[in-house]
């Protein structure tokens, strides 16, 4: 995937640290509804530790996911599963299958993307699934730990379109495999945390006016 001197996960912006204060309750907190489309075959404990991993970071700065059931394209075109019911969710993370990522002919060190403009933010982003796990086994950690890193990274994109990187914590452009061994310690800053809970209230605003 890349070479062993400078292995390192560059999550890049597509277009263009304090910590935060304590969570609320969990009913209090703004929330946004995500789900999964994993065409790469993400082994299930692996899927449902890494949404409780970006749950942690995001309660940090007072915002909640509720994860929609994940979806497997792949057990469903073999007869083996069903699409969901369920109203869409607010945000989709699609986990990309090895011969997808290449027909998109982003760099190799690339983990995910989220396509945003500035004016607009986004709704989808993409994780490379077959990367993430490459880099586990170099940093010997479980798959969970760098998809969560990815995922909490590439959604907080959708979220702050205005913001690009910070030199530290969650929204740093490089990541060397051994930094997602200290995943539960990354943070958001401040400014970044409110611009996130910001667009959360808008799209919860947004749900709302549509349910009436």
């Amino acid at each position: 995937m890349m070479g062993r001197r400078s292995l390192v996960l560059l999550m890049m912006l597509v277009c263009r640290a304090g910590f935060a204060d304590e969570a609320s309750p969990a009913a209090a907190m703004d929330a946004v509804s995500i789900r999964i489309y994993d065409y790469a075959q993400v082994d299930g404990r692996q899927l449902q530790q890494t949404e409780q991993r970006v749950s942690a970071i995001y309660r940090q700065i007072g915002v909640r996911i509720d994860w929609r059931a994940a979806v497997k394209p792949r057990e469903i075109e073999s007869g083996r599963g069903q699409w969901p019911h369920d109203p869409p969710a607010d945000v989709t993370l699609v986990v990309l299958a090895p011969a997808m990522v290449q027909r998109l002919g982003v760099q190799s060190d690339v983990a995910g993307y989220a396509p945003i403009t500035r004016e607009r933010g986004g709704r989808v982003a993409y994780i490379f699934g077959e990367r993430t796990k490459a880099i586990a086994a170099e940093a010997m950690v479980d798959q969970s730990s760098v998809l969560a890193g990815v995922i909490a990274h590439e959604l907080a994109h959708l979220l702050m379109p205005q913001r690009s990187h910070s030199r530290d914590g969650v929204m740093r452009p490089q990541w060397s495999p051994a930094e997602f061994r200290a995943l539960d310690r990354e943070r958001f800053s401040t400014s970044e945390a409110d611009l996130i809970r910001r667009t959360v209230q808008s799209i919860s605003g947004i749900r709302s006016r549509v349910a009436d």
